[in-house]
């Protein structure tokens, strides 16, 4: 600190008082508290003065007074659902006790391990629903290049790569993940299969899984359940006050490559071909579902839904 300017010096101070909301207990050489002061309400010390039991108010400090080194004790929750650095050391025969805030520190740490848990558990659920009975989807595909007809499906969800600006990451993939899972959902239930997640779109492909439903009919049939998965999630969200971002969804179908990436199996899954660019164009332009000529030809008992639209097809709003 002596190397820094003295207005940097307060600035900082001021800054880690702000988001710290400190306080601090200075204990004698018999335990008991001499002075204390800061924010004590915020730890559940209300009322803690001099001749109080500094270790019977504050559990952390059972058996480590008086202070011999300084040391910090990270993130001990000190009161219900309050979090703090214990910071103690000695001065003379008195010792020093700080209670730094982290409670915003340790949710921002249970929510990012709560959706890395929920993360493993999707991709748990993907691996067990796209596994036949012969052996997994990427066994299905073999590391050399296979062409095959497939239905792409693209879904964009407008203003979630503005909200990355805009919040922490833990909550970026949390929202990412509500409106990918209410993609994903309905994808797999008809036998389609995710190919990636990346900025604001998701991409899957029907084709691959064995099923005797048309690639494009599949695809079709996990659209629209998704777009009234999304549109639940939306008023769920604007209910509580959160932002909704919506869902713009395009459809492709014709003939496209797959195959390992790179021989890892850590990336099992690849695809290439203009049906793939084709839905993302599709979705980019789509209200709501936008399908090429192909995919509407094929889309059996909805066929109907779709009206046309230039070269391409959309859904129709009654």
């Amino acid at each position: 600190m002596s190397d820094l300017p003295e207005t940097v010096a307060e600035y900082l101070a001021r800054d880690a008082v702000e988001r710290g909301a400190p306080a601090f207990v200075r204990v004698d050489a018999a335990g008991r508290v001499a002075d204390a002061g800061g924010r004590l309400d915020l730890y559940g010390l209300d009322g803690l003065g001099p001749g109080d039991d500094a270790a019977d108010r504050i559990d952390a400090l059972c058996g480590l007074l008086p202070a011999v080194d300084a040391f910090c004790l990270p993130s001990v929750e000190v009161a219900p659902g309050r979090y703090a650095d214990v910071h103690l050391w000695a001065e003379g025969e008195d010792s020093w006790v700080l209670l730094v805030d982290r409670t915003a520190e340790v949710e921002r740490r249970r929510t990012a391990q709560q959706l890395a848990n929920d993360m493993s558990l999707l991709r748990d659920e993907l691996d067990r629903r796209a596994r036949p009975a012969t052996g997994s989807l990427a066994s299905a595909i073999p590391l050399a290049a296979d062409r095959r007809r497939a239905a792409i499906l693209t879904a964009v969800f407008p203003g979630l790569a503005e909200h990355a600006e805009r919040v922490e990451a833990a909550d970026l993939l949390r929202d990412a993940s509500a409106y990918a899972r209410a993609v994903l959902r309905p994808v797999l239930d008809e036998a389609g299969a995710a190919l990636g997640f990346a900025g604001d779109r998701l991409t899957a492909v029907f084709g691959l899984r064995p099923t005797t439903g048309h690639p494009a009919h599949l695809a079709v049939v996990a659209a629209l359940r998704a777009l009234d998965a999304v549109a639940e999630l939306d008023a769920s969200r604007r209910s509580d006050g959160l932002p909704a971002f919506g869902v713009r969804l395009g459809i492709a179908s014709g003939e496209a490559v797959f195959g390992v990436l790179a021989g890892h199996a850590h990336v099992p899954l690849g695809g290439l071909g203009a049906a793939h660019i084709r839905s993302g164009r599709l979705a980019e332009t789509s209200d709501a579902l936008r399908v090429d000529a192909e995919t509407r030809g094929s889309a059996g008992d909805l066929e109907h839904r779709f009206a046309p639209d230039g070269a391409d097809f959309v859904l129709k709003t009654s």
